[in-house]
């Protein structure tokens, strides 16, 4: 059974009164835009899934994330888990100038193994 959905949200003017903790820092006059698609899988005799975020906000930044995870039974009563995430942004050069800000990458990985007795 594979599920797959791929949604869309765009906001005029994010923060119109200014009146947030980041205000100082991006121009709430832009729009923001995102998108996700998001997946579940079986493969391999496990269920794989996916997940791809993304988030454009004109002349501020781009942000993303993407998220994998796969778990899986390896023997009567134990559960195996590993997931990975990428998270990225890239800084408007605008916006990096005015605030010395540069672009940045995060990456995880976690594996778990659950025995159900």
């Amino acid at each position: 059974d594979n599920n797959q959905k791929i949604t869309g949200v765009q906001f005029n003017r994010g923060n119109p009164k200014g009146d947030s903790d980041v205000s100082g820092a991006l121009d709430w006059s832009k729009n923001i835009y995102g998108a996700a698609a998001i997946g579940s899988y079986d493969i391999a005799g496990g269920q794989f899934n996916p997940q791809l975020w993304l988030a454009y906000m004109s002349d501020n930044a781009f942000l993303y994330a993407l998220d994998a995870a796969y778990s899986t039974t390896i023997f009567d009563g134990i559960n195996w888990t590993i997931e990975g995430a990428y998270l990225g942004n890239s800084v408007d050069n605008k916006l990096k100038d005015r605030l010395d800000a540069a672009n940045g990458n995060f990456f995880a990985l976690r594996g778990t193994v659950e025995v159900n007795g």
